[in-house]
């Protein structure tokens, strides 16, 4: 029986346990058609699988040890992509998250729904796959599991560039799944589980394969916006580091009629640091302001392209005397942790600060900056710029070529109160 062919998966178990019993004769890869994806339809949710036993010996000779939230060693063995191409396994992954789940193609029991499953990933990613997010599929089956029999199976599922099906050789590719927990001596006795976590940190999550699209997508989103996190709190103590250093005994400039009109109204970050709106982040700096919200799909991308040119041509004068400011106009639906993954998708450095916090204290802030409005949706596609040191504002049409933002930021940013 082919699952592939089927209208549904009523009798998921029964093939299930016929396959783990008598395992039915594998065709040819020359001749294998990998399952449409269109029929496959998803059964109800599995229980998870049950809990491996971690493999005593690494592929590199090395013991490790897989559990949920556990560190895991990623070995940098060499595989073949679904092209034929050679890939160093711990190259592929880099800093990404990655969603990795084992299957093989002459499979017609778990297979098809867990790759299915995966293409649903995919969709509920969208264009966050590709920029710190990957997903991977490791062949089980080596020995059949050929680059063009790979390809055939991934192209019926849809598969992007950012999706890699790998094989290999099949001492490397076993020695793999030891280190991984995952390896078993039949094939057809793999558990449908899904690994989620991030090779660089070590640190990855089982899951069952057939979990729900949109919560192994809200699982890796969530580990993309840790990681950014991290690496720009890495980075702010870095410059934190540089600015202590250069910092003399004097006070930091301050600008008494600004702090007057800005006040210190306290809004909250996208790492969940509380800010007053003039001590902290405007006294002494030029500020590069915006206001938006997450979900917007108006004029926002627009305004958030416009901000990432700002800050490529600032460089390392982003985070030390300019910043980026953009201001929620919807702080009851854009809390920090939103705000984390609007940022890490926008590709926001440190020196960028996404703010939100109390709906009154926001709306004052709001109204401070000139972006007051009643409705989320009438927010201004204004960016507007300001040097506290020489008291220069000005006001740039956020809609505009990046090129004509750029420099009229350029020219608050040199402004030397002359």
């Amino acid at each position: 029986m082919s699952l592939s062919r089927s209208p549904g998966l009523a009798v998921l178990a029964v093939a299930l346990a016929a396959c783990a019993s008598a395992p039915g004769p594998e065709a040819p890869a020359a001749s294998a058609v990998a399952p449409a994806r269109s029929p496959v339809e998803l059964p109800p949710r599995l229980e998870p699988p049950p809990r491996l036993e971690p493999q005593s010996e690494a592929a590199d000779g090395s013991d490790a040890t897989v559990d949920a939230g556990r560190a895991l060693r990623i070995p940098d063995v060499e595989l073949v992509d679904r092209k034929g191409r050679s890939v160093r396994l711990r190259e592929l992954l880099g800093d990404d998250v990655v969603a990795m789940n084992f299957v093989f193609t002459t499979c017609r029991t778990i297979c098809p729904p867990l790759t299915a499953n995966f293409a649903r990933v995919q969709d509920e990613l969208g264009d966050a796959l590709g920029h710190g997010v990957r997903l991977v599929s490791v062949s089980i089956d080596p020995v059949n599991d050929t680059p063009p029999r790979l390809d055939a199976w991934a192209d019926e599922f849809g598969a992007g560039e950012h999706w890699s099906f790998l094989t290999g050789e099949k001492k490397t590719v076993d020695g793999l799944l030891k280190a991984l927990g995952v390896f078993t001596p039949l094939k057809v006795d793999h558990a449908p589980l899904a690994l989620v976590g991030n090779a660089s940190t070590g640190r990855f999550e089982r899951m069952d394969g057939l979990t729900p699209p949109a919560t192994i997508a809200r699982a890796l989103l969530d580990l993309r916006a840790e990681r950014a996190t991290l690496d720009l709190r890495a980075e702010r103590a870095t410059l934190d580091l540089r600015a202590e250093r250069a910092t003399t005994a004097e006070e930091p400039f301050a600008n008494p009629r600004a702090h007057a009109y800005f006040g210190d109204v306290e809004l909250v970050d996208q790492h969940g640091e509380t800010h007053r709106l003039y001590t902290d982040l405007i006294r002494g700096r030029t500020v590069v302001i915006d206001s938006f919200f997450a979900s917007c799909t108006g004029v926002c991308p627009v305004l958030a392209r416009n901000m990432g040119a700002i800050q490529d041509d600032l460089g390392e004068r982003l985070g030390d005397d300019v910043i980026l400011m953009s201001v929620s106009v919807d702080p009851g639906e854009d809390t920090p942790p939103r705000l984390a993954q609007y940022a890490s998708s926008v590709g926001a450095k440190y020196g960028w600060y996404f703010l939100t916090g109390p709906v009154p204290q926001v709306r004052e802030a709001l109204h401070k900056l000139g972006f007051a409005v009643q409705e989320r949706e009438q927010h201004s596609n204004v960016i507007v710029v300001g040097n506290d040191r020489t008291g220069l504002w000005k006001k740039a049409h956020g809609l505009a070529e990046p090129q004509e933002v750029v420099e009229i930021v350029r020219s608050v940013v040199e402004d030397d109160g002359s």
